[in-house]
């Protein structure tokens, strides 16, 4: 919770600063002097504070990762926070130049080894955070798809920066070394970022979102620097220098958020419409460069047509991968499918036993119902003999001769005798039950005992009503 609100007041005071920036940028609060000085300070200090949120970072124990996840993590933060101190460095030496000195700025000068020096340590910082592993074909497409960006990025570069700067008569060749150099670093920060907000959320520890904003910050303030250098419109205190502030500070409220225990799997790694057209976004917007080109110039060049070639090539490589892919998905469907036919068809399998089961269930419930029938019957025919040979005697007060009052007891035993065996058969029938419920088939002792007492009960009937005539 610590962490969070944390993280919070430095996005809250890091979003307040650059507001602050942009209006003082605007409107020159103090004149022209003080807004160089504080244009050129507030960059420093973003970048070298950027530089020890990150060295914080790295020392920072991370809770719930691997081993190699950790030090990968470190790794990169110590990269990243190397790249912030060495492009402060350079800050510091064009603001010692430009408000000590009071002179312009040479080009190239020191304040440039900093600047692009900070370049592959930023883009090495930025790679090196761990992600969850994806298949070949995945890495394939990730990799085309960064070729893709970055071939349209360099054809509106061409048009817009790199183009004129090249045709751009130089004075040395280090200087035009140096010129070269940074639209060419602009562009691969521009494709790792737009590769990072085209990737999957959720597959690694750290949200890679605001990276990508500060790496997009970044190139498009440098990018925009060039752009007014080359026409001749720039000047020390340009809103456009809110970008390199902005990437800067975006950097540092990154290292001050909380690292996620673990990468998400599932859901999380859906990509969304947006994150699969980006690339072809891009693409979109290198084609409209081509056509205002062609419409305006009414000539390509041989850059631009090279180029254009290999835009064609890496989206037909694309699509291949693409195709590759999705035949791998329908192969992965297909097994699915058999899979989900195999277990239905266990399901059914089991349904029918269930209702085998049940109809058993049903057939002893029925043969159940018709036994407590005949039995019902037949236990009323032995109870009213014994209560008619019980009223016999009871009227005649046992004054009956002997061999009469022999035959009433005989019938009398006979009719009790008759009486257990029904209670007997009641017993089996639980019994019947019983077995029924555990699966055990006993409908031929239920059988038995109902056609014994179904046959019986009519030769019984026939003597017991005739002596129950008799005594009655």
């Amino acid at each position: 919770m610590t962490g969070q609100l944390t993280f919070r007041a430095a996005a809250t005071l890091a979003a307040l600063a650059a507001v602050a920036f942009a209006i003082w940028m605007t409107f020159e609060i103090g004149g022209t002097a003080t807004t160089t000085a504080v244009d050129d300070v507030a960059q420093g200090a973003a970048a070298l504070a950027a530089g020890v949120a990150c060295l914080a970072a790295a020392h920072r124990e991370p809770a719930g990762l691997g081993r190699a996840w950790s030090q990968a993590l470190r790794r990169a933060w110590r990269l990243l926070a190397a790249s912030a101190i060495v492009w402060g460095l350079g800050e510091g030496a064009w603001s010692y130049v430009e408000l000590v000195q009071h002179r312009p700025v040479p080009f190239p000068s020191t304040a440039d080894v900093g600047y692009l020096a900070a370049v592959p340590l930023m883009l090495a910082a930025v790679l090196a955070f761990p992600t969850l592993p994806v298949r070949m074909a995945a890495r394939l497409r990730t990799l085309l798809d960064a070729l893709i960006i970055a071939a349209s990025l360099l054809a509106v570069s061409w048009v817009t920066v790199l183009g004129p700067m090249w045709n751009a008569a130089a004075p040395s060749a280090s200087a035009r070394t140096v010129a070269l150099a940074y639209p060419m670093a602009d562009i691969l920060i521009a494709t790792v970022a737009f590769s990072l907000l085209a990737r999957p959320r959720g597959r690694g520890p750290v949200p890679m979102t605001l990276p990508a904003a500060a790496l997009l910050c970044l190139a498009v303030a440098d990018s925009s620097f060039l752009y007014l250098t080359t026409s001749g419109s720039h000047r020390t205190g340009n809103l456009v220098d809110l970008g390199w502030l902005a990437g800067w500070l975006l950097f540092a409220v990154t290292a001050l958020r909380p690292v996620e225990a673990q990468a998400v799997r599932g859901p999380a790694e859906r990509v969304s419409l947006a994150r699969l057209c980006l690339p072809y976004a891009l693409l979109a917007v290198a084609i409209f460069t081509y056509v205002m080109v062609q419409v305006t110039v009414h000539r390509l060049g041989p850059f631009l047509f090279g180029n254009g070639i290999a835009l064609v090539v890496l989206v037909i490589a694309r699509q291949l991968v693409t195709l590759v892919e999705n035949r791998g998905l329908n192969r992965r469907l297909e097994r699915m499918v058999q899979e989900l036919s195999e277990r239905e068809a266990q399901l059914e399998t089991a349904l029918d036993k269930e209702q085998t089961a049940a109809e058993r269930l049903r057939a002893a419930d029925a043969m159940k119902d018709t036994f407590l029938r005949a039995v019902s019957h037949d236990l009323r025919n032995p109870l009213t003999a014994i209560l008619g040979v019980a009223l016999t005697l009871e009227r005649t007060k046992l004054e009956l001769p002997r061999d009469k009052g022999m035959e009433l007891l005989g019938m009398l035993v006979d009719k009790a005798h008759k009486l257990d065996r029904l209670l007997a058969d009641l017993l089996d029938l639980n019994r019947l039950e019983s077995a029924t419920w555990s699966g055990r088939s006993t409908t031929s002792r239920g059988a038995r005992s109902t056609s014994r007492w179904g046959s019986s009960s009519p030769t019984s009937t026939r003597p017991r009503s005739s002596a129950s005539s008799r005594t009655c």
